[in-house]
């Protein structure tokens, strides 16, 4: 093999090569930055949405959630202390006083009854 000392010419090819290897390399290391910035500004957004939709399903699950237990039984506390209007027909009352038992296979047999009291 010959030494590149020995023939300047093959020497400079040599440099020639290795100078568009680097040239290549740089290249391709911009492209890569470019798209590292990209993909940043894509997670950037995508953090964003991400806590945009989550404070927007927190306020939906806020707005959905039943209030707390201790003010449904004040609430069906009072409705049954109350007494009946004399102008309210049974039925009725007992209807509105239905609308706070919890949801149970009893509650769905109550309003059954109700609406049987009510067709009679």
């Amino acid at each position: 093999m010959e030494n590149p000392t020995e023939n300047p010419s093959k020497a400079t090819e040599y440099l020639q090569e290795l100078n568009r290897i680097i040239e290549t390399q740089q290249e391709l290391l911009e492209k890569q930055r470019v798209r590292i910035e990209q993909l940043e500004v894509q997670v950037t957004d995508l953090c964003s949405e991400n806590a945009r939709l989550k404070d927007q399903h927190q306020r939906h699950l806020a707005a959905c959630r039943p209030p707390p237990l201790q003010q449904l039984g004040a609430i069906k506390e009072h409705v049954l202390q109350e007494k009946p209007p004399i102008e309210l027909n049974l039925a009725a009352w007992s209807y509105h006083t239905a609308l706070l038992r919890p949801v149970s296979l009893g509650y769905v047999h109550t309003r059954q009854a109700l609406f049987e009291k009510q067709a009679v």
